[in-house]
């Protein structure tokens, strides 16, 4: 059973439904000044990230590709649209919905690298300990999203539990080809799509993360391909 996995989805529920009811409680300003620290968390993590990146042109192919296909399927116009149906369906959402925010808050809540290798080494080893790690830091920052975007923030726990589950259950297939360059490139372009995500809340870039969210997926055999192929 992965309780590691079950207890991380448990966080994010908990934290869009205490998020969003401490945020009645909080003035328009304090929330602002909340949505920046989270903005400044996530360039943070990005950038402390990035530098681990092995070979350079792999994770840049790998971005690049992410963002032509995720351009051509619109996927964060998808995306925002099942939000929308659900908002509206579960949440009670309408019109103010800050539906950019909460895409934000989707990506970093499904594709963050430590989730991922989180869930693969609870898969492989029964080691929790880095599942739990994020689930404490998912409590806070979900929590945080909500006192702005209220309870809607625990519908990021759908996603995140579709992802999470699929990678617990394709770790076998997938971890012995994390070879330290591999794996560094995976993380380093896990912390590219934090630094979307913070570029992204602060408004400084138009460039919308859930376009790129492939780059987790082709990065390892991208970067696989590029050590075969070119060294």
């Amino acid at each position: 059973m992965p309780y590691g996995i079950i207890t991380d989805i448990v966080a994010i529920l908990l934290g869009g439904i205490i998020g969003g009811l401490i945020g009645n409680h909080l003035s328009e300003n304090f929330k602002a000044e909340l949505n920046n620290v989270i903005g400044v968390w996530a360039l943070s993590l990005g950038i402390a990230l990035v530098p681990r990146m092995q070979i350079f042109g792999a994770v840049m192919l790998s971005l690049s590709l992410s963002y032509i296909i995720g351009y051509a399927l619109d996927f964060d116009g998808h995306v925002n649209s099942l939000i929308l149906g659900a908002a509206k369906r579960l949440f009670r959402g309408n019109d103010a919905l800050d539906i950019n925010t909460l895409s934000v808050l989707i990506v970093l809540m499904t594709f963050g690298g430590s989730g991922i290798v989180g869930a693969m080494t609870e898969s492989m080893t029964g080691d929790t300990s880095i599942i739990l790690a994020r689930a404490v830091a998912d409590l806070i920052t979900v929590t945080m999203f909500a006192t702005t975007l209220g309870t809607i923030s625990s519908i990021a726990a759908v996603p995140c539990t579709v992802s999470l589950f699929a990678f617990f259950f394709c770790a076998k297939l997938i971890m012995p080809l994390m070879t330290d360059a591999v794996y560094a490139n995976f993380m380093a372009a896990g912390g590219i799509l934090n630094i979307i995500s913070g570029l992204r809340m602060f408004k400084v870039s138009k460039a919308k993360p859930m376009n790129a969210v492939l780059v987790v997926f082709l990065v390892v055999p991208i970067t696989i391909l590029w050590q075969n192929l070119i060294g």
